[in-house]
């Protein structure tokens, strides 16, 4: 498993934050989701051999949610 922050444009409303823990926790591999509305970030833990990081970003661009350029932060934790 694996531990990594990423930023999620676009996510503005305790909705919005709902929104991208079901559409994170839908995708196989996932076990836990975090949101931040005030840095407008996702805490996900994830299987990194089930899932890869553009599988995530993909899923909240469908979504609807803007992926800012930058990567994933760099507080990845390996567990």
């Amino acid at each position: 498993m694996i531990t990594r922050k990423m930023r999620v444009d676009d996510m503005n409303c305790n909705g919005c934050a709902a929104r991208v823990v079901t559409t994170l926790m839908n995708l196989k591999g996932v076990v836990k989701v975090i949101t931040n509305l005030d840095d407008q970030e996702a805490e996900v833990t994830y299987d990194d051999h089930a899932l890869a990081e553009p599988d995530l970003r993909e899923a909240l661009r469908t979504a609807g949610f803007g992926m800012p350029n930058r990567d994933f932060c760099e507080n990845t934790q390996k567990q």
